[in-house]
């Protein structure tokens, strides 16, 4: 249907005018030269599509997931291909690097192992991650009691897009609670500057670094960050009074 402009086995199911209103950039979602896209020089975003040119033809893609898989689907309409791929598991970058093995050998480009390129950055980056949590761990250990407000800590906390979390102290431990996901905590262990090493019950949103905003001696609002395959975003959460 996306690649005979909105028509399924001859008949015409999307008015081919709304195929190609989705179509129509709406803003830069990056700068291109991707080395795994042949001559891939600008990344656009329209409705619900990414637009990327490869080797001279225009690719429209997207991304998806939750919990336990991640898909991509893109259709190449100049060439008449398109190209969907579903993994059983949200921890990995098969999805994109088979999409783009299939596309280079499409193309007939010079064989270059994609999956390689992409397993070899994880591993720079994984090693990245897990050296950051054990030295927030190490300043946890070191500075666990030091925080000069920690009664102060407790309390709710508002954020007008999601709501309300509450910080209280249980055992002795400030416990971080979410109103609109109530099974999931977040343990909270002072690394200095103000700044908590954040361990969510969800293991999807993985460990966390946290900053707690002061101003004359009272603790004013707390930045909330989860996992990036979550939300790249951190949100900033006002203490009410």
């Amino acid at each position: 249907c996306q690649l005979d402009s909105g028509k399924f086995n001859g008949k015409q199911v999307i008015p081919y005018k709304a195929i190609a209103m989705t179509r129509i950039p709406n803003m830069i979602s990056g700068r291109g030269g991707n080395p795994n896209y042949p001559g891939n020089h600008f990344s656009l975003y329209g409705l619900g599509w990414g637009i990327k040119d490869v080797d001279g033809k225009v690719m429209y893609e997207h991304t998806g997931g939750a919990d336990g898989f991640v898909t991509s689907v893109c259709v190449i309409p100049e060439l008449n291909l398109g190209i969907a791929v579903l993994t059983n598991t949200d921890v990995n970058t098969l999805f994109l690097a088979l999409r783009e093995q299939i596309i280079q050998a499409y193309l007939n480009k010079p064989y270059q192992n994609v999956s390689e390129n992409y397993f070899i950055r994880n591993i720079e980056e994984n090693k990245q991650q897990v050296d950051e949590i054990r030295n927030w761990k190490k300043a946890t250990v070191e500075n666990k009691s030091n925080f000069p407000l920690k009664t102060k800590l407790e309390g709710k906390y508002v954020n007008e897009l999601y709501g309300e979390v509450e910080i209280k102290n249980i055992n002795n431990e400030p416990i971080l609670y979410f109103s609109k996901h109530t099974g999931v905590i977040g343990k909270l262990n002072y690394i200095g500057n103000n700044e908590f090493m954040c361990e969510y019950s969800y293991k999807t949103w993985g460990i966390q670094k946290l900053k707690v905003e002061i101003k004359n001696d009272e603790v004013k609002s707390i930045i909330v960050k989860v996992n990036d395959f979550v939300d790249y975003l951190e949100y900033e959460f006002k203490k009410l009074n």
